[in-house]
């Protein structure tokens, strides 16, 4: 069985129930049932079936004309058969037609399946992340705009400064930021906090904040005691 006999369309509504199993099952961590039938309500979703639903993957158009490719789910059964990479091919054709400039998508180091597939399709590597749990408190701190060249996240996207977002980039969360930078002597990384359970940084645009110096109340350990990722990029 290859992916030539799966076919490939747009995501409706009626299709939440067969995406939420495939997520449940997929062993990822599973923000999808959390966020709900919302998931479906924003961006694209590209659904792989035969004739049963076996994968999907979520394309969103950043304020910067790049896409963001996320949730590359595909069936625990029916894997190695080539369906992530029919997925990731029509992705790339759709953005293309958008006449996106490009596309990013974020993988956690240990997923190397997913890593393997953005290489072999051309992406490469944009930013090195660290990633934990909690955060700490950026209520009294000055947020400044970052220059054209900075990413930005918007919640888990990450896109470059455009004029357009002028004044929504320093929008924070009361007390909880999501992305600091983070010197090691390793270098320079961006660091992402994880909200904490019972509190919501949906629809908040976070940028990266220099501390100096960094707060007491940083969770200060080994960088190998961090997750990490990386933000992929492919350009047109």
């Amino acid at each position: 069985m290859t992916s030539d006999i799966f076919t490939v369309r747009d995501a409706t509504e009626k299709d939440w129930d067969q995406i939420s199993r495939l997520s449940a099952i997929s062993g990822y961590e599973d923000y999808i049932n959390e966020m709900g039938i919302r998931f479906l309500q924003e961006g694209t979703i590209l659904i792989a079936e035969n004739p049963d639903p076996v994968g999907f993957m979520k394309i969103t158009i950043l304020p910067d004309r790049y896409a963001w490719f996320s949730a590359i789910r595909v069936h625990p059964d029916f894997r190695r058969l080539g369906i992530g990479h029919r997925l990731m091919a029509e992705a790339l054709s759709r953005t293309k037609q958008l006449k996106a400039k490009g596309c990013r998508l974020m993988i956690e180091d240990s997923n190397y399946r997913s890593k393997g597939l953005a290489r072999k399709n051309g992406f490469v590597e944009a930013l090195d992340l660290l990633l934990f749990e909690g955060g700490f408190d950026v209520s009294g701190l000055k947020c400044e705009e970052p220059g054209s060249d900075e990413y930005i996240s918007m919640g888990w996207e990450f896109c470059r400064y455009v004029p357009a977002l002028k004044g929504d980039v320093c929008k924070y969360a009361k007390s909880q930021s999501s992305i600091h930078h983070y010197t090691t002597p390793r270098g320079n990384y961006q660091l992402i906090t994880e909200p904490i359970i019972g509190k919501t940084t949906d629809n908040v645009l976070y940028t990266s904040i220099p501390f100096q110096p960094i707060p007491d109340s940083f969770p200060l350990k080994p960088v190998e005691d961090f997750r990490r990722a990386q933000v992929l990029e492919i350009r047109f």
